[in-house]
C-alpha cells in the first residue's frame, strides 16, 4: 500500500491530496526548466569550442538588441568600432542550444518507444544519465587529490570573485584521497551492482530493460566519441581533416579572437591575456583553417562549420563583391556632388556677365 505522507500529515483530506499534487507539479515544472537551461547551455558551451559539427548553429543565439550582427557584412562592421554599450555584446536566448537539447530529447524517446512498460520507458533515460554521472565520478574521485584551483585570471578590479579560502578539511594530508575515494568508490559500486542480476521489479516480474543496458549505452557512446575525436581533432599532422587539406587550429580565447565581436566577454576589454569566457566558460577552441587555393565548397568545411568570421562557402566572395558594389556607390555619389557645384559656378559666371 502506497501513502501520500504530507496530505496524511493534514488530515489525508480531498483538498490537502489536491494541494500536495499542485505543489508536486510545481515542483518537478520548476525542476524540469532549470535543468533544460542547464544542459542548453552546456551544450552551448561545447559548440563554442568548435568540436561538434555545425558548431556556428548549435552556439547562435537569439538577437537581445537591433545592433546584433546580422550578416557577415555587419559583424565586419562591428568588428572595426568599439561597443560602447553592454547590450552590443549580449545574447538573448541560446536557440542553438535548445534546437540541439530537443533533438536530443526525440533521439531519446525514438529509442524508449520501443520499451513495453511504461514506467520502465519513462525512468530509463534518467537512469542511464546517472549511470554516466557513476562513471565521470569514478574519475572524479580517484583524480581529485590531484586536483588544484584553476587561477582566476579575472581582474581584481572586478571584484566577482571574493578570496578563496581552502576548506580546513582538505588541509588535512590525507582528506583529499579520503573523500575522493570514497566517491570513487561508491560510484563503482554503482557501476557494478547495475550490471548484476536478476534483472527483477519490486513486484518480482521480469524488467524489459535489463541492467547491461546501461554499461552497453554509456560506453559504446564513450567509444564513439573517442573515435570522433581521434579522427578529427586529436592529431593536427595525420588526422582526415588534415589529410583532406584542411587544418583544425587550437586556439585561446582572449588572445586569438580580439576582432571577433561574436566571441567577446566582458572580460576582453579589462583583460590583455587569455582567459575563461565570462558567460560562456571556455578558454580553448578549435578553428578550421582552410587554404585559399582549396575549395571552400567542401563537405569538411560544411561540416565543422568553416572560419570562425567565414562559416560560409565563398564568404571572401561575397565581401568583394559588397565592397565593389560601395566603390561604385561611393564613386556615383561623388559624380553627382560634383555637378551641382559645377553648375553654380558656372551659373555664377554667367550671372556675372
Amino acid at each position: 500500500m502506497e501513502y501520500d505522507y504530507v496530505p496524511l500529515f493534514f488530515g489525508n483530506s480531498h483538498p490537502a491530496s489536491q494541494a500536495w499534487a499542485v505543489f508536486t507539479a510545481f515542483s518537478a515544472v520548476g525542476s524540469m526548466i532549470s535543468v533544460t537551461y542547464t544542459c542548453v547551455r552546456v551544450k552551448q558551451t561545447i559548440a563554442w569550442t568548435n568540436i561538434l559539427p555545425w558548431s556556428p548553429l548549435w552556439r547562435s543565439s537569439a538577437p537581445v538588441s537591433r545592433r546584433e550582427p546580422k550578416d557577415y557584412l555587419e559583424l565586419r562592421i562591428l568588428n572595426n568600432q568599439h561597443a560602447h554599450n553592454p547590450y552590443d555584446l549580449s545574447t538573448g536566448e541560446p536557440q542553438g542550444g535548445l534546437i540541439l537539447h530537443w533533438i536530443i530529447c526525440v533521439v531519446y524517446i525514438c529509442a524508449t518507444s520501443a520499451i513495453s512498460v511504461v514506467t520502465e520507458a519513462i525512468a530509463f533515460p534518467g537512469q542511464l544519465l546517472s549511470y554516466a554521472h557513476a562513471i565521470v565520478g569514478v574519475v572524479l574521485g580517484v583524480m581529485f587529490p590531484k586536483f588544484r584551483s584553476i587561477e582566476n585570471k579575472v581582474p581584481m578590479t572586478r571584484q566577482w570573485d571574493p578570496p578563496s579560502r581552502e576548506s580546513r578539511w582538505l588541509k588535512l594530508k590525507f582528506a583529499p584521497i579520503i573523500f575522493g575515494w570514497t566517491y570513487a568508490i561508491g560510484s563503482i559500486a554503482l557501476l557494478v551492482l547495475t550490471v548484476i542480476g536478476p534483472y527483477k521489479n519490486a513486484d518480482g516480474s521480469e524488467r524489459v530493460v535489463k541492467g547491461w543496458f546501461y554499461p552497453a549505452v554509456s560506453f559504446g557512446t564513450l567509444l564513439m566519441s573517442l573515435i570522433y575525436y581521434l579522427i578529427f581533432i586529436a592529431s593536427t599532422e595525420a588526422s582526415l581533416v588534415r589529410a583532406a587539406g584542411i587544418q583544425i587550429r587550437e586556439c585561446r580565447h582572449g588572445e586569438n579572437d580580439r576582432e571577433r565581436i561574436r566571441r567577446r566577454c566582458d572580460v576582453c576589454q579589462d583583460s590583455p591575456q587569455a582567459h575563461r569566457h565570462a558567460r560562456d566558460g571556455y578558454e580553448h577552441y578549435f578553428e578550421v583553417v582552410v587554404p585559399d587555393t582549396h575549395d571552400r565548397g567542401s563537405f569538411l568545411y560544411w561540416f565543422f562549420g568553416g572560419t570562425e568570421e567565414r562559416h560560409h562557402p565563398r564568404a571572401s566572395e561575397q565581401v568583394n563583391m559588397v565592397r565593389a558594389v560601395f566603390a561604385q556607390a561611393k564613386a556615383h555619389l561623388k559624380e553627382m556632388f560634383r555637378k551641382p557645384s559645377g553648375l553654380s559656378r558656372n551659373g555664377g559666371a554667367n550671372g556675372d556677365t
